[in-house]
């Protein structure tokens, strides 16, 4: 489905959540008349992976493009519109500065994230994403993403907010990678790509379908959308 209207209205997820990561009905109501009385595209952008948004755009009745991964991974249903991907070689490095903290890392691939075990953390993280994490070895999910083309689009540590704090900063010190690193919730820390964050997804999108980036609004509510 294309767009309808002009301007284009961009929403982060967790914006229109409450404390139970629910859409309540007022939110519900106004996204309606937003969306199908003001003729205004309204897209979803988030961190999460697409999996956990599928389940937000069925509920607001949106099945427009998506933007996630926090811009690194941009799809419509089943189809992939823009795919940025993080090196093992990175990810490695930042998972190696990571160990020193007492925090739990996650990688996503695509549709899919992959914790080393699960922990009381990543239960809570799957409740809320409505997607169960899996147990993965990953020095050979990273050997996958080296030698046989598995996309990984972020790595997300998460821990208490001083871990996730100095570790951010350790991270910024010794970053040969040029990586997006930023803080998406208190207690996690975002991971991603060299130039990619959500503001970049949204141009991409406007390209797509012909608006300019002057034609955007759009809502957030942490760190990790300070570029929009």
């Amino acid at each position: 489905a294309g767009f309808m209207g002009s301007p284009q209205m961009n929403f982060v997820d967790g914006t229109l959540l409450n404390d139970d990561s629910r859409i309540l009905p007022p939110v519900k109501e106004a996204i309606d008349r937003i969306n199908f009385e003001k003729y205004i595209p309204i897209i979803l952008v988030s961190a999460r992976p697409p999996q956990s948004i599928e389940f937000l755009q069925e509920e607001l009745d949106i099945m427009r493009p998506m933007v996630s991964m926090g811009g690194g991974l941009v799809v419509q249903e089943d189809d992939v519109l823009g795919s940025i991907s993080l090196t093992a070689q990175a990810a490695r490095h930042a998972l190696a500065i990571a160990s020193r903290f007492d925090v739990q890392p996650c990688l996503y691939t695509g549709w899919k994230w992959h914790v080393q075990r699960h922990t009381p953390m990543s239960d809570f993280e799957g409740r809320i994403i409505r997607d169960r994490a899996l147990e993965s070895d990953f020095d050979r999910l990273l050997d996958e993403c080296e030698n046989q083309g598995t996309e990984l689009h972020k790595l997300m540590c998460m821990g208490e907010s001083d871990d996730v704090d100095r570790l951010q900063q350790v991270l910024l010190a010794d970053n040969p990678f040029g990586l997006d690193i930023s803080i998406s919730f208190e207690k996690y820390l975002e991971i991603g790509p060299p130039g990619v964050d959500k503001a970049s997804a949204i141009e991409m999108v406007c390209g797509l379908y012909g608006y300019d980036m002057s034609q955007v609004v759009a809502i957030g509510d942490n760190m990790n959308d300070l570029p929009m």
